[in-house]
């Protein structure tokens, strides 16, 4: 897992909310891009607000999508994923996921 979090790659917020954890990653693992996921509006308006107060805008990219519309096949790295959204995620985790990678 470490090399995993320390190489050139791409990690996956799913239910980003407010967008603590997409900048925790971001700051914590330098060499990963960030992508982070939301379908609720307000909490991504709340999530750009935070990573324009972290200087991460051009590490973290915020997508109003829901994880059933994700259409990247084999882009992530690492995927963090929380219990609910895990039946929803659970056929197309697999598909989003590199080789030999795997879902939090």
């Amino acid at each position: 897992m470490h090399e995993m979090l320390t190489s050139a790659g791409a990690f996956l917020d799913i239910g980003t909310g407010v967008g603590w954890l997409a900048v925790e990653a971001a700051q914590v693992w330098p060499a990963l891009k960030v992508v982070a996921i939301d379908i609720w509006e307000p909490s991504l308006q709340l999530a750009r607000a935070t990573i324009a107060t972290t200087g991460l805008q051009e590490r973290v990219a915020l997508r109003t999508q829901s994880i059933v519309d994700l259409d990247d096949k084999e882009a992530f790295t690492v995927v963090w994923y929380p219990a609910p959204a895990r039946p929803a995620a659970r056929a197309p985790r697999e598909a989003m996921l590199r080789p030999r990678r795997r879902a939090a």
